[in-house]
């Protein structure tokens, strides 16, 4: 089975940081639609619709692209980290990523969700360090 390993490396009132480490085992194929953050699971806990805007993220990946999703009925893609970009996007000049989907705010759940292409290769192997601030509204 793929491994995704997930380590909070900071949490305060506002932010969060969040370490990803993935390795495909050359069989399971891709990952769709897993969830990396979950914002009632922060400490202390946010409701379930807050707004997580990405503010910076790090990135390295050997043979796999990422596309970062908002969580809900639908989820929506926000971001993709493609295997031979650039390995930093920093957003915080624009007020980080959010949720700009025009669904009623009763269809987001304010999950940050990952999927990825080219995953299932044998030695794919990448690690992400995703920093976001946490708010309550949109």
């Amino acid at each position: 089975m793929a491994q995704v390993t997930t380590k909070i490396v900071g949490q305060g009132d506002a932010n969060f940081i969040l370490h990803v480490s993935l390795e495909s085992d050359g069989v399971s194929g891709e990952l769709e639609d897993y969830v990396l953050l979950d914002p009632t699971e922060f400490t202390p806990a946010l409701p379930a619709s807050p707004a997580v805007r990405i503010m910076t993220i790090w990135y390295s990946t050997v043979w796999f692209d990422i596309v970062l999703k908002y969580g809900g009925l639908a989820p929506r893609a926000v971001w993709t980290l493609a295997r031979d970009g650039p390995g930093k996007f920093d957003f915080t000049k624009i007020g980080g990523l959010s949720d700009y989907s025009t669904d009623p705010p009763s269809d987001r759940d304010g999950k940050l969700l990952i999927s990825t292409s080219d995953f299932g290769t044998p030695g794919a192997i990448g690690h992400l360090v995703i920093a976001v601030k946490k708010s309550r509204k949109a």
